[in-house]
């Protein structure tokens, strides 16, 4: 794996607003929706996308490719406005992805809507910061293995039975790490255009929720690199039969049902064989350069997050 083939960036971005005054929160939302009707209405591409009748009902910013017809073929959101009430509290919710804001040369209408809640004394805060890390032409990344104990773990399979997605940690934690196939979700969309020189493209998504996200943020993404390595289980200092128990853990997180003769006191001990043999691997040079992807592209991140909320996270 080599360093030219990594390239860190925000995927997401979920950022909360409080106008000063919250007894204007509705209006907010209301004058919000105008101003990108009259800012997009000379657009042939971009417009609102309405998804639901009343005003307090949710919109949104799409991209639409038309056909010759004039008809929108592909619509990609590409930013989602809300009220949301949770726990007694209110606030206006905004949900996009950067990246897609890029694709499109579009960043300026992020530009529309901060403008309009900076007008209304507005304080921002993020509930949600998905950095990514694309791995160009490391087909090998897919091994990769998380050595946190107690980080649940769920695979999916595609209809060939090739693995496409892995995630770490539970939808509802404060913290989701996700390695997915891109270049297979690429090939789905019908508009894709791939460069023939990239034969594998996997990308490392981790999703931070609430609780961290503070200026510690940029920390706390390294740190989170330490806790993964990429070991085969062929390299593993093993007896042979408990390499094919590490087969089975990678496989199939249940082990038990393929050996129900073993007691769980046994199991767990052999779970911590394989977990001591994953840490003694010396696999530093691909953690190293992962690592290194991210600290040297840090100032790239922190530019990119700078255009969107104003909020120190480390960067």
């Amino acid at each position: 794996m080599d360093e030219s083939d990594l390239f860190c960036s925000i995927d997401r971005l979920t950022i909360l607003a409080e106008p000063k005054n919250e007894k204007r929160l509705s209006w907010v939302h209301r004058v919000l929706k105008r101003v990108l009707m009259t800012e997009l209405s000379d657009s042939t591409n971009l417009f609102v996308d309405e998804m639901g009748d009343t005003v307090m009902s949710p919109y949104g910013v799409a991209y639409g490719v038309r056909d010759e017809y004039g008809e929108i073929e592909f619509k990609e959101n590409l930013i989602y406005c809300e009220i949301l009430e949770r726990g007694g509290y209110v606030d206006l919710r905004y949900d996009f992805n950067p990246n897609s804001l890029k694709k499109w040369d579009v960043e300026w209408v992020w530009n529309v809507v901060r403008n309009v809640l900076d007008e209304f004394g507005s304080e921002y805060r993020l509930s949600r910061f998905d950095l990514a890390i694309d791995v160009i032409n490391t087909p090998e990344i897919f091994e990769l293995k998380c050595t946190r104990q107690g980080v649940t773990r769920k695979l999916l399979f595609g209809r060939s039975g090739a693995l496409e997605t892995i995630y770490w940690g539970s939808r509802q934690s404060d913290v989701q790490v996700r390695l997915y196939n891109k270049l297979k979700e690429m090939k789905s969309y019908e508009r894709a255009e791939l460069d023939e020189s990239i034969k594998s493209f996997w990308r490392l998504e981790m999703q931070m929720r609430t609780k961290k996200i503070d200026r510690t943020l940029a920390q706390e993404f390294s740190d989170r690199l330490d806790g993964f390595s990429l070991v085969p289980v062929s390299a593993l200092d093993l007896k042979p039969e408990l390499k094919r128990f590490a087969m089975l853990l990678e496989s199939d997180g249940d082990v038990a049902v393929w050996y129900p003769e073993v007691d769980e006191r046994t199991l767990r001990r052999w779970k911590a064989k394989v977990r001591k043999a994953r840490e003694d691997f010396d696999d530093d040079a691909y953690r190293k350069v992962l690592k290194n992807a991210l600290h040297n592209q840090m100032q790239d991140i922190k530019s990119e997050l700078d255009k969107y909320v104003d909020v120190y996270l480390g960067f």
